[in-house]
């Protein structure tokens, strides 16, 4: 039978030939992008990669990056440089990502300050993590810890909330700074305890150690890590852990959920970024040699005893992690109308 055209005439061999033509150009048009996308996967890593720890060097983001960037060159077969560019609360450091080439080769350390709360109370940060960067995975999770002074008299959380409802207004509660993740959790505590507390502000994790150890404020929240050394000395005392797990490191010490208030947790993370228009197959190479890194069982060890959790999550589960912080915190901050410039 013979073919007709839409006018009921069958189309000349060369018009033929100039249909099928056209299919497979458009066919290798469409294609071309997926193809060149594919090379460059398979090409990379071209070089050294960099990951731009955006904070200054020696603190538990710079060490337990380095430590597992050492593992990643290994299995991408390249140096992993890690890169310290401070300053900003680490919005210089991210920024330069930003404008990096989008290959894969320079990559940001994210943490909860650069990508979920500088962004919400900074309207003039200058970048925009989900328009200008790619999640590639968490790396570690960072529990932090709601301590007392010394001689601080409820030692436990149901004494705190009794003693809190008591007295509204009564105890302090040391942050790092208004907007600072440590004030926003501390928010929370209180908000979820159905308190009220007396914030504090300080310059600095240091300046409020200093003050919980000096018995200058009641209550604080800190990272585990610079914690223990002041529990260890009875200089602070531990009343729950923030997280939504017990640690080994601190066995007897609750969480806030166990002591009677369900589906709380907070804390703070340490993932890896890339500039948006990072090739998918890249973010991908990136992610399996950060968690294939992350399960070796020294750097797993590392990562323990520096009282921090291993994670090593794909690109999309860091990124609902990154969907449900943002919508944490800023609800909190735009409760408290907190916007600084």
């Amino acid at each position: 039978m013979k073919r007709v055209g839409p006018r009921g005439v069958e189309p000349s061999i060369g018009r033929r030939r100039m249909l099928r033509s056209s299919a497979v150009a458009a066919a290798a048009a469409a294609l071309t992008p997926m193809l060149a996308g594919v090379a460059r996967a398979q090409a990379f890593p071209g070089g050294p990669v960099t990951i731009v720890v955006p904070f200054p060097p020696g603190g538990q983001a710079d060490t337990l990056t380095r430590v597992i960037a050492i593992e990643m060159a290994a299995s991408l077969k390249q140096p992993v440089i890690v890169e310290n560019r401070g300053g900003a609360g680490g919005a210089i450091g991210t920024a330069s990502v930003v404008k990096a080439r989008p290959d894969g080769h320079t990559i940001a350390y994210s943490s909860s300050g650069t990508v979920v709360v500088l962004p919400l109370t900074n309207s003039k940060l200058g970048y925009d993590p989900e328009r200008d960067l790619t999640p590639i995975g968490q790396m570690f999770e960072i529990p932090l810890l709601l301590v007392a002074r010394k001689g601080f008299g409820p030692v436990g959380v149901q004494e705190l909330v009794a003693a809190g409802k008591a007295a509204p207004g009564k105890f302090s509660i040391g942050n790092t700074g208004v907007g600072a993740l440590a004030h926003l959790v501390a928010e929370y505590v209180a908000g979820t305890l159905g308190i009220e507390l007396l914030h504090v502000a300080y310059r600095g994790d240091g300046p409020l150690q200093i003050a919980l150890a000096a018995g200058e404020v009641d209550l604080g929240v800190v990272a585990i890590q610079t914690a223990a050394p002041f529990v260890a000395s009875g200089e602070m005392k531990p009343i729950a852990l923030l997280g939504a797990e017990r640690l080994a490191s601190m066995p007897g010490v609750p969480t806030l959920a166990e002591a009677g208030y369900a589906g709380f947790a907070a804390g703070t993370f340490g993932g890896l970024h890339a500039p948006a228009g990072t090739p998918p197959a890249v973010v991908a190479r990136l992610s399996e040699a950060m968690a294939e890194a992350i399960a070796k069982p020294a750097v797993t060890e590392r990562i323990v005893k520096n009282s921090c959790v291993p994670v090593g999550s794909s690109p999309a589960v860091y990124g609902k992690r990154l969907e449900a912080e943002r919508k944490l915190w800023g609800g909190i901050i735009g409760r408290l109308g907190i916007k600084l410039e």
